[in-house]
């Protein structure tokens, strides 16, 4: 099981360098397109999101309507390399809270990453969002799988040792 572990480890991942806007930003207005740079070419079947979670009416008020504004499993055609995903958003888009997400994958093969960040305009990202921990959160497609497969070994490994100490019973 720990070999497993191990050989995951060193399988090779798209892992994300910056993007336009940056995560945590406010804008003044929604941007047209948004653009997440990785450091590796990405596979076709890489895709991005762009969801407005909370959007901001023109008297001010906030509104939790949401919903899918740009969705994109193309790469930037604009970008070097075939290392960045984009996603256009409608001309015009609303103010309010966007959440920018992503599923990476290498052109090479190896592990798919999912992550995602949050980006205002009009308003600021809200405190307990940018409390949750760093503006980019990004995580392994498989870690919690690799997690419980190193937990089991250990747990074997431990049982292993314990049990030729216990009394036995006839």
């Amino acid at each position: 099981m720990l070999v497993v572990v191990t050989g995951e480890l060193a399988m090779p991942r798209a892992r994300f360098q910056n993007s336009n806007p940056s995560p945590g930003v406010t804008l003044a207005a929604a941007p047209a397109a948004i653009t997440v740079a990785f450091d590796r070419e990405l596979d076709s079947a890489s895709s991005i999101s762009v969801t407005r979670t909370i959007t901001r009416s023109i008297s001010g008020e906030q509104e939790f309507s949401g919903g899918t504004v740009a969705k994109s499993s193309g790469l930037d055609s604009d970008g070097p390399g075939r290392k960045a995903l984009k996603a256009q958003l409608p001309a015009g888009a609303p103010g309010g809270l966007y959440c920018v997400k992503w599923i990476a994958t290498p052109a090479s093969g190896g592990m798919t990453r999912h992550g995602t960040f949050y980006f205002g305009a009009g308003m600021s990202v809200p405190d307990h969002i940018a409390r949750e921990g760093p503006p980019v959160r990004e995580r392994d497609g498989r870690e919690r799988r690799r997690r419980a497969t190193a937990l089991s070994g250990v747990l074997l490994i431990a049982l292993g040792l314990v049990l030729p100490h216990l009394p036995r019973t006839r």
